[in-house]
């Protein structure tokens, strides 16, 4: 019976891995999608050796272009199909690498819905956007995840900084990662991670764009970063001071409901943004300046960033693997709250604690424990797929919040150990009287 079920999982992830490559060349074929971008920017490298800014992807360093040449500057009819692919392939191999540092902590074996399925069908609005989007966002969190396995079961400490590195000139996000290292007092792998992302990121530019190419192409990268395509609508700059797009008086692109970081969330929260655009109308509850507004997101990005290093540093001593996967995969989700763009792809970040989420809910279901918690974050999970397509759920941040949650449970404390004594549930009608945490 466990075999027929297998099997018919399977058959459902081959037919739905076949639907979502046709899927992203399709949205390739109608000019829909980022992949295009990433295709054009490395194509016009591999043919001219220049980064400019109308072949330079927005966001992401120059040497992205680089690095991602060998993979999408094929013809878009061979790139489409084929990134889809990897990227599927992606997707199980962090899932699997996912289920073995999870389950790895549980004398029983997990059952194989709560490796696979849960996680996935959680994680599909998400995985469904950057698949279709042909986005990097699995590559990133594969090499995350695969750095934290090689730290952590090999203890090679700069191979797992040196895999951050990549993933950090990739996105940059990733390099908040390092921080969590430097709390556990992993030096090595901080260092291997800011030293080899700095070393890769300029190496691959002057050797691609030259010495006068690598300073015009991180010029232009810099003034992309900043917007400086909104500065005329904001007018000069106070004190010369250069603050970021989301916090600039006028209303632009990366304002709409889509954005779901910490620090538009609370711009839209906080301040009027003037007259609507697209779907979006006003949400505001509070009526701040933008500068103000700027101050209580500094405020609040701070305060999440104390309670991951606290928690990373009070729990430096502890070197239980699942214990500091919750933390890491509490640092890939906290990471909303430093990243001013967040679009919904992003939220494959999320992948991690799910997977921990669900695994809390089998065990602790099982044995007759007290689950509410991580109970109550998998239902708002659930919730929040239908949700998404809600503009005003959108304009809330109610993902954003959703996600901030999953971060402060996976950073609650260490996990229960299957042997520790805890006071079960009575009313749970699932308790296993072989357990030792259901014996009296």
């Amino acid at each position: 019976m466990l075999f027929r079920r297998r099997t018919i999982w399977l058959a459902i992830g081959l037919v739905l891995a076949a639907g979502y490559v046709g899927w992203a060349s399709y949205r390739v074929a109608i000019d829909d999608s980022d992949l295009i971008d990433f295709h054009l920017s490395s194509l016009h490298w591999w043919r001219t050796g220049q980064f400019t800014k109308e072949f330079g992807v927005r966001h992401y360093l120059p040497a992205f272009v680089i690095l991602m040449a060998p993979l999408v500057a094929w013809p878009l009819k061979v790139t489409a199909p084929l990134w889809a692919t990897v990227n599927i392939v992606l997707l199980v191999l962090t899932v699997r690498q996912c289920a073995r540092l999870v389950t790895d902590h549980y004398p029983q074996t997990v059952p194989f819905s709560f490796r696979w399925v849960w996680p996935m069908v959680l994680a599909l609005p998400y995985i469904h956007s950057t698949l279709g989007l042909g986005q990097v966002n699995l590559l990133v969190l594969w090499l995350c995840v695969v750095a934290f396995s090689r730290c952590w079961s090999s203890r090679r400490d700069v191979t797992a900084g040196l895999l951050i590195a990549v993933a950090g000139v990739i996105k940059l996000y990733p390099l908040v990662l390092a921080l969590f290292w430097l709390a556990r007092g992993r030096w090595r792998a901080f260092a291997a991670a800011v030293l080899g992302a700095a070393l890769l990121a300029g190496g691959l530019s002057v050797l691609g764009f030259g010495w006068q190419g690598t300073k015009a192409a991180h010029q232009l990268w810099l003034a992309e970063a900043r917007g400086e395509q909104y500065r005329s609508a904001e007018g000069p700059l106070e004190g010369g001071l250069v603050r970021h797009l989301l916090f600039w008086k006028h209303r632009n692109q990366f304002h709409r409901h889509n954005n779901q970081s910490l620090a538009v969330v609370v711009r839209r929260l906080t301040t009027d943004l003037g007259p609507a655009v697209e779907k979006d109308r006003p949400v505001h509850i509070l009526k701040l300046t933008v500068g103000q507004s700027r101050w209580l997101y500094l405020v609040l990005a701070g305060a999440v960033l104390g309670l991951l290093v606290v928690a990373t540093w009070r729990a430096r001593k502890d070197n239980d693997p699942f214990n500091s996967f919750k933390q890491w995969s509490a640092w890939l989700a906290g990471a909303i709250a430093f990243v001013p763009i967040y679009w919904t792809h992003y939220f494959i970040l999320s992948l991690p604690a799910m997977a921990l989420l669900v695994a809390d809910v089998w065990w602790k279901r099982r044995h007759a424990l007290r689950y509410w918690s991580s109970g109550l974050l998998v239902a708002a999970w659930l919730l929040a797929i239908p949700l998404l397509g809600l503009t005003v759920m959108r304009l809330v941040g109610l993902h954003c919040w959703l996600t901030l949650a999953t971060m402060a449970w996976a950073l609650s404390g260490p996990a229960v150990a299957p042997g520790d004594q805890v006071v079960p549930n009575p009313k749970c009608r699932n308790a296993d009287p072989a357990s030792p945490s259901a014996m009296p």
